[in-house]
């Protein structure tokens, strides 16, 4: 699964947004979907944390490319799976 985030910064202002569903046609038929601001700082860093360990993923994360392919992104850096790190953080901030 993947996220529904959609984070923006524009003119030196962050601000996050969580949404029900991927906003693609078929999401959007005859049914309702909604995005929503969150305001909240410490639910908003919690957001980022994530969204940076998810982009920071080098175990899972797969780019495709022009022939339509998955093609898994690697680097030399320790590996970093990002559902099993968010899953990590989220346990530690609520034990």
């Amino acid at each position: 699964e993947h996220a529904r985030i959609w984070y923006f910064h524009a003119g030196g202002k962050e601000e996050i947004f969580l949404s029900s569903a991927d906003w693609m046609k078929r999401n959007l038929t005859r049914r309702i979907e909604t995005a929503f601001p969150v305001y909240d700082p410490q639910i908003k860093q919690t957001i980022l944390n994530t969204l940076q360990l998810q982009l920071n993923d080098n175990v899972k994360t797969c780019l495709i490319d022009e022939s339509l392919n998955n093609v898994y992104q690697r680097n030399n850096c320790a590996p970093l799976r990002a559902q099993t790190e968010v899953y990590q953080m989220l346990k530690e901030k609520n034990d």
